[in-house]
């Protein structure tokens, strides 16, 4: 918002009128700014608005008077952290003077997550008083908000949250640039609108740390998972048995190819962690070992082998031994 400055000449033009008119007692003191100002292009009204927009945010360059906290009226109104309306609050408002409502976010409660939300604030304005009210937001960097005005109303948007802030707080300025209009009745309402979705807080997420390292780059090769076969090494198969059951623990995405002597059992596929690996026994794997000896062993050879098969791991084995079928009793 653009401040309205009141030139220089014009300060010294009022006090020279005020001096040449004293003691007569047929104009107030407002009436010889009024006149002086409007000789200079503007108002007292628009004047003494500026000037409480100014004062609002602190907005000198003598040290002494930045950073001032505004004396407010009143109790400080609690915004709450629920979408809700807030109640009336009425100002009375001499002319040429300002009252200022504090208004503190959320529930003075700190332990609970907050959002994101909108400060609704109306304000009637009293007829006669020529007031543009401005809301500002205490925290360093923050600018004054000037409420759009229509007629007796004035109507503010302000960004908000449901968050607890120890050290900050927003202010209502509530200016009566009037030169006659007392006791001006002021009546603020307003409402919270919280935004669920958007959680926020407090404290800044911390800057981003600068990488001064260089990026290397990563290969796009497959690389084949690292395989646990759980259990005995010796595994025994009954003589009916057409499959052979292994819990495989695998570091990653992949597939096992399995080889009984010269047999390809195929190769399951694999993911990261436990792996319940089924392999079918076909007919002529099961008639080569049965046709051995019963003490005869077959070793059964386990690869893991990258997901598209372009890459291949480490091998495990284990021994298969198959029982030869019982033998049959025929009758004398």
């Amino acid at each position: 918002m653009a401040l309205l400055r009141v030139p220089h000449g014009a300060v010294r033009h009022i006090v020279r009128r005020r001096h040449l008119r004293a003691g007569s007692g047929r104009r107030t003191h407002g009436y010889f700014r009024a006149n002086a100002l409007a000789a200079k292009g503007t108002t007292l009204a628009d004047a003494y608005n500026a000037w409480t927009t100014f004062d609002l945010a602190s907005l000198y360059t003598v040290p002494a008077l930045q950073g001032r906290t505004p004396a407010r009226y009143g109790g400080a109104i609690a915004t709450g952290a629920k979408t809700a309306s807030l109640a009336t609050t009425m100002v009375p408002v001499n002319h040429l003077s300002t009252r200022i409502l504090e208004f503190d976010r959320g529930d003075g409660d700190d332990s609970h997550a907050c959002f994101a939300a909108t400060l609704s604030l109306t304000v009637t304005i009293p007829a006669g008083t020529q007031s543009k009210p401005v809301f500002w937001w205490n925290a360093g960097g923050s600018a004054p908000i000037q409420l759009s005005t229509s007629g007796n109303t004035a109507v503010g948007a302000i960004p908000w949250d449901t968050c607890k802030w120890p050290a900050n707080a927003g202010y209502l300025a509530l200016p009566n640039a009037s030169q006659n209009v007392d006791a001006a009745d002021f009546a603020v309402s307003g409402s919270l609108t919280v935004d669920t979705s958007n959680p926020t807080s407090v404290i800044a997420p911390p800057a981003q740390i600068p990488t001064l390292t260089p990026v290397v780059p990563v290969s796009s090769l497959e690389v084949a998972p690292l395989v646990d076969v759980a259990g005995s090494e010796l595994l025994r198969l009954a003589a009916g048995e057409h499959m052979i059951r292994l819990l495989v623990e695998s570091s990653g995405d992949g597939k096992l190819h399995a080889m009984l002597g010269g047999v390809d059992l195929g190769s399951p596929t694999l993911r990261a962690g436990n792996n319940d690996v089924r392999l079918a026994l076909p007919a002529s794997a099961l008639s080569a070992l049965r046709r051995a000896a019963a003490a005869t062993k077959s070793v059964l050879t386990l690869t893991a082998i990258s997901p598209e098969g372009t890459e291949t791991g480490d091998s495990v084995t284990r021994r298969v031994v198959v029982a030869k079928p019982a033998k049959t009793k025929h009758a004398h």
